[in-house]
């Protein structure tokens, strides 16, 4: 038995001037079939949905919970050296993967969850379903059940809307049907002390009016959920939280993991299309740099004319080298034309009357056209 879920709180109204962007990676509705592209149509409403996939054999009765866990002591470094001792609790599955039974393997596991599809809905004002957008599961997914995801936000020109979910990192698998991926680590923000040990990327979803898609990956909320992601300026804006671990409130601010965690929740900022930093700091240095071109930029009214900093030139060696071709095109387009002019510049010229009088030139060649 399959189950949706949909969120009055994630409806938006989608605006007349929703139009195509430009994005990396591209996915279509019914891409095969021209005649009947997806399309959200203007001044409709978009809300998002997902259904739970899983089946009996998603959870076995007695596995540990979470998958990978192992109980035990970890001892994490402290700041000011030496380290300290954190205990790291496992749970064991009371429940198959029967819907809704399921969920009942939440009582004994605090981090348990499933990732599911996720589906966007083109709604007309009055309530009917035009169409729905189904995100590819291999680019992106939610957690099923948690109603805290899935906030769908219009961006600032109108063009696209928004939304946070889970990518995997190196290993793991992108994919309905993975366990407790909603509290686990972020590859750029590891903490040893979460008993989730699978490593997934918060990214940000963002699709245009033709179904367009783009996810870029990013590092905050390791061991919790992104809330929302909006898009003003050419930059993400994000909410959420973070930490599953072990660490206590003192802990937090006396070890480099809990200071990782404290630094990368709450409001953060991403640029689109970026690769995932490696660590915080990085990605704070990204954005300041590129927060630093853009004010440069608006101050001097030229911003075409700045040198932009070398992390964020990299993005753009594929236009660039684009630009360029297109470039020796026309170079070439003019000189076969300007030796097309050459040689019928001077065409043989005849001279008629006609009984008004009126002299009238007539050339024997054309010139070509173009």
């Amino acid at each position: 038995m399959k189950k949706a879920f949909a969120s009055a709180s994630v409806a938006l109204v989608v605006a007349a001037a929703l139009g195509a962007g430009s994005f990396v990676s591209r996915t279509r509705a019914d891409d095969h079939d021209r005649e009947h592209r997806f399309e959200f149509k203007p001044n409709t409403l978009v809300v998002s949905r997902s259904v739970y996939a899983g089946d009996t054999n998603t959870v076995q009765v007695g596995q540990t919970l979470p998958p990978g866990c192992m109980p035990g002591t970890v001892a994490v470094p402290l700041l000011a050296g030496g380290t300290t001792n954190v205990t790291v609790k496992c749970a064991t599955a009371t429940a198959d993967g029967t819907y809704p039974t399921v969920f009942a393997n939440n009582t004994a596991d605090g981090s348990f969850g499933i990732t599911s599809p996720i589906f966007l809905d083109n709604l007309t004002t009055d309530g009917e379903r035009i169409g729905s957008l189904i995100v590819p599961s291999s680019e992106i997914v939610t957690s099923f059940s948690s109603k805290s995801e899935l906030a769908l936000n219009l961006s600032d020109d109108r063009k696209s809307i928004a939304f946070v979910g889970y990518r995997a990192g190196p290993g793991f698998l992108t994919a309905p049907n993975q366990l407790d991926v909603s509290n686990s680590n972020t590859p750029g923000v590891v903490d040893p002390t979460n008993p989730v040990t699978s490593q997934y990327y918060r990214a940000v979803a963002e699709v245009d009016a033709q179904g367009h898609l783009q996810v870029t990956d990013g590092n905050a909320y390791s061991g919790n959920n992104g809330r929302a992601a909006a898009k003003a300026n050419w930059t993400y804006y994000l909410v959420g939280n973070d930490n599953n671990g072990g660490l206590s409130s003192s802990q937090l601010t006396t070890t480099q993991v809990g200071v990782n965690l404290i630094t990368s929740t709450g409001a953060e900022l991403l640029i689109p299309g970026q690769t995932a930093p490696a660590s915080k700091r990085q990605q704070d240095r990204r954005v300041r740099d590129y927060a630093g071109w853009l004010q440069k930029g608006r101050q001097g009214g030229q911003r075409q004319q700045l040198s932009r900093p070398n992390h964020i030139q990299q993005h753009d060696v594929c236009d660039q080298g684009k630009r360029r071709q297109r470039h020796q095109h026309r170079l070439s387009s003019r000189k076969r034309r300007h030796s097309a002019f050459r040689q019928h510049r001077r065409p043989r010229k005849s001279s008629h009357h006609d009984p008004s009088g009126i002299s009238h030139v007539t050339r024997k060649r054309r010139r070509p056209e173009w």
